[in-house]
């Protein structure tokens, strides 16, 4: 019963995904007019938004299908095998972990608002005195 419901609702993500993925491309489409015709590299926003949605999903399945494989193996393989037990702790917490980082990623704002907190906290530590760790070197000011 468990495995049925798992299906519906897998599948309703990837319906939901697909929805607004399909919304995303004619919203696109209905906007291309308004844009101009320049040369960009950059990808358009629905676009960057479709690669991060299917992203997410794509990582949710990948981490709920390896989820799902160590907790079936686990009445074959010694339930106490630290190893085991590591793996399965993250692919439970890995999609909460790495898609939290794929929306930062995604987010030009967010970079750049880290970025500059970031260069802030160096400066600051920086007329401290205090060592400052860049790329595992340690440089005293």
């Amino acid at each position: 019963m468990g495995i049925l419901r798992d299906i519906f609702l897998m599948g309703l993500m990837v319906l939901s995904s697909g929805y607004m993925v399909a919304l995303l491309c004619r919203h696109k489409r209905q906007c291309q007019h308004l844009h101009t015709t320049s040369l960009s590299l950059r990808a358009s926003p629905e676009l960057r938004a479709t690669r991060t949605i299917l992203l997410l999903m794509g990582l949710f399945v990948l981490m709920y299908f390896v989820d799902c494989v160590f907790s079936s193996s686990s009445g074959q393989m010694h339930s106490e095998d630290p190893t085991r037990l590591g793996v399965q702790m993250l692919a439970g917490n890995g999609y909460a972990t790495l898609s939290a980082l794929i929306l930062i990623c995604a987010d030009p704002q967010t970079l750049r608002f880290l970025q500059c907190t970031l260069e802030k906290e160096r400066k600051y530590l920086c007329r401290a005195g205090r060592p400052v760790i860049l790329s595992s070197h340690i440089i005293y000011f």
